[in-house]
């Protein structure tokens, strides 16, 4: 079994619904979720809109590989209703991300962990630091709660 940190975002819809539907899905097709963490709401990171981010992460794990968990989480987005168009930030019904893969460090053109930008973003360290404070980064050497210390992210994430 492998332990998996995934980020779930939405700003569109009933969001507080679609965090909880996606959460469903991915305990049915990835794995068994053994932690999570408090539903956080944030401005967008990356681009302008009047629509607020509800973002969560989970803890899971997973008998999967990185590459057939990846796969199944497109696959939750695109029956969500989610189109992924290009790498330009815009509104989403959802947005699921590996963020950790156990402690591998994995770059493919289909999925690079740890996330290259979690560490840039306060919406994704919040909620880390709920559920894994010590946790070190991979390649960064770091803890969550380090990161989050060295965030220069303006953006706050507040819990809901």
């Amino acid at each position: 079994m492998t332990k998996v940190y995934i980020s779930l975002g939405t700003n569109l819809g009933n969001k507080e619904f679609n965090l909880k539907y996606a959460i469903e899905q991915v305990a049915q097709s990835v794995g068994t979720i053994t932690n999570q963490s408090s539903v956080y709401s944030s401005a967008p990171w990356g681009f302008s809109s009047t629509h607020t981010f509800y973002n969560q992460v989970i803890e899971l794990e997973t008998t999967q590989t990185a590459l057939e968990v990846i796969t199944l989480l497109l696959k939750v987005e695109t029956a969500m209703g989610r189109n992924r168009k290009g790498t330009i930030y815009t509104d989403r019904i959802i947005d699921l991300d590996v963020l950790f893969y156990g402690n591998e460090v994995i770059e493919s053109k289909l999925l690079t962990v740890p996330h290259p930008k979690l560490h840039l973003r306060n919406f994704i360290l919040e909620p880390l630091l709920e559920i894994i404070p010590t946790y070190v980064h991979p390649t960064l050497h770091l803890t969550i709660e380090q990161l989050f210390q060295k965030s220069e992210d303006k953006i706050t994430a507040y819990k809901k």
